[in-house]
């Protein structure tokens, strides 16, 4: 299947990239088929678990250490506290820096939480597990936050075909209820995992699930109308999200 895309991606500038809790994966849209929709590519995909090394990292283990931590990005210490009957990774996070003096009295609204986010970010804890026959070879964090957790899997996700690293663009989908600190530390994961697996600065884009399917709907019903040389008039859509 490589060897018949090979000259799509060799031309290559940008890429879907699905960041999940559970699975991750790297898509193509291929608008060069002849087919009147566009046909969607996976390219590759990991389950979004990590193990830290002495000398590096591994991801896509069943058994990682380090699972679901997506629910953790961009979340402060006091949301965590108070969501304590919310199924969350729980062993994995650091409290020894955040007293329990320190958790808010109120519960924290939509700005409370992205403030609290800025303030008072969730740290992991630094597990380091044995060494597997092959990993990334690359010198493990000393800070451990759950976005760092998300760039080992991108960085993963990068080295498994050689046109990745070089993309110059990529359009990631979040979850509808991420906040605009939810967003920012994305966006900022995956351009690390650009500038440390191929040296370069990547524009990243990132969009909610909602507005991905709504965006996939326009580009199929567009490649309809040419196909058939014809004109859709403009319409309203309404788009699930059944998360």
């Amino acid at each position: 299947m490589l060897l018949l895309l090979a000259p799509l991606l060799l031309h290559l500038t940008s890429f879907g990239l699905d960041l999940g809790t559970t699975t991750s994966a790297v898509s193509l849209l291929n608008t060069t088929s002849s087919t009147s929709s566009p046909i969607p590519i996976i390219l590759c995909d990991t389950l979004s678990s990590v193990d830290l090394h002495e000398d590096g990292f591994s991801v896509g283990s069943s058994t990682a250490t380090y699972t679901s931590v997506k629910r953790l990005i961009g979340k402060g210490f006091g949301w965590f506290h108070q969501e304590s009957k919310v199924s969350l990774p729980r062993s994995l996070v650091d409290v020894s820096s955040f007293p329990a003096s320190m958790v808010p009295k109120k519960q924290l609204n939509n700005s409370g939480v992205m403030e609290d986010a800025r303030t008072n970010p969730i740290k992991l804890r630094r597990i380091i597990s044995p060494s597997p026959e092959s990993y990334k070879s690359s010198p493990p964090p000393s800070t451990i936050v759950p976005s760092t957790i998300s760039t080992c899997v991108v960085r993963h996700l990068l080295s498994q075909h050689p046109s990745l690293p070089s993309a110059r663009g990529c359009v990631v989908g979040v979850p509808a209820y991420f906040n605009d600190v939810q967003k920012g530390e994305t966006e900022a994961c995956v351009k690390a995992a650009f500038a440390e697996e191929g040296g370069v600065e990547v524009k990243v884009k990132v969009i909610t699930e909602p507005e991905a399917a709504s965006l996939a709907y326009s580009v199929a019903s567009r490649r309809t109308d040419s196909a058939s040389s014809s004109s859709s008039p403009e319409e309203n859509i309404l788009v699930f999200d059944l998360g």
